[in-house]
């Protein structure tokens, strides 16, 4: 049947038989070569969101782990007799 196909073409199209084959092995270069990068896509879209979770779990414990010197540095930004407010706004929202 794929004989017949090439005859049928190489007569009516006058394209030979090596024409068809390196039409055929182009074509098929170009659809792996777009099959390709969206896999190459989802790979790096995957990898992304893996680091960013990485990253945000870092950033939670550090936040955790340095929440005094955090709360010290918040009550440091108000005043010296908004202090005491401050600080009991900042213990009441834990």
């Amino acid at each position: 049947m794929l004989v017949s196909l090439q005859l049928y073409i190489a007569s009516h199209y006058h394209i030979d038989s090596a024409q068809q084959m390196v039409y055929l092995n182009k074509s098929a270069v170009g659809i792996l070569s777009a099959a390709a990068q969206p896999i190459g896509n989802i790979f790096v879209n995957l990898l992304s969101i893996v680091i960013w979770t990485i990253f945000i779990f870092i950033f939670v414990f550090f936040m955790l782990y340095h929440r005094q010197l955090l709360i010290r540095f918040v009550i440091s930004l108000f005043k010296a007799q908004s202090r005491a407010k401050a600080y009991d706004v900042v213990s009441k929202t834990r």
